[in-house]
């Protein structure tokens, strides 16, 4: 992201970490009203999923997912249109452990 304009202004929107070098991070744009996710983890291997919820509600859907490889996976920018989003990292499958992080997966809260 770094040669966007964009990436410029930056926030964390919300961070997990959960050992030396492996983090979650859901990552925001208020320049152009996006969000994307990085998941740090040096040994690679796991799953990165950005999940959204539509602003009116309705289900849960997959916007992206990855594995990670050569220490990091960073999703796409997507435009946050009202979006509720969360990053989640999975040692085992895609999924969504909901509301409670576990040993094999973790999330951002919900933005």
């Amino acid at each position: 992201m770094s040669g966007t304009d964009f990436a410029t202004n930056q926030l964390v929107w919300d961070d997990y970490v959960i050992g030396t070098g492996i983090a979650i991070q859901l990552m925001y744009s208020p320049g152009c009203h996006a969000f994307w996710g990085e998941v740090q983890e040096p040994s690679g291997g796991v799953y990165g999923t950005l999940f959204a919820i539509p602003e009116y509600g309705g289900a849960e859907q997959i916007l992206e997912s990855g594995v990670t490889t050569n220490g990091a996976l960073e999703t796409h920018m997507w435009n946050s249109a009202g979006h509720s989003v969360k990053l989640c990292r999975s040692t085992t499958v895609v999924a969504d452990p909901g509301d409670t992080n576990t040993f094999t997966s973790q999330c951002t809260g919900w933005r």
